[in-house]
């Protein structure tokens, strides 16, 4: 799962197709509001969270004015 700061926003770019985060149901083009409670709007932050392995991960996205909690746990890429 790609991240990407748009115009002050953090934005979902490409989602793996069979990846733990599209089989959740983020989908491109979803708003980032939040990490593991991590509301700092730091993409770098986020961009570390995603890489731990192993991890389960929750995120707040906003999809079309509507918002949404999704979990999933991180797949090791090794």
């Amino acid at each position: 799962m790609e991240l990407y700061l748009i115009e002050g926003l953090i934005i979902v770019g490409d989602v793996a197709k069979g990846s733990p985060a599209e089989t959740a149901g983020v989908k491109e083009g979803d708003q980032v509001l939040a990490i593991n409670r991590n509301f700092s709007q730091n993409l770098n932050q986020y961009k570390i969270i995603l890489q731990s392995p192993n991890e389960k991960i929750k995120i707040i996205i906003r999809r079309n004015g509507e918002i949404k909690d999704i979990e999933f746990k991180i797949k090791s890429i090794l």
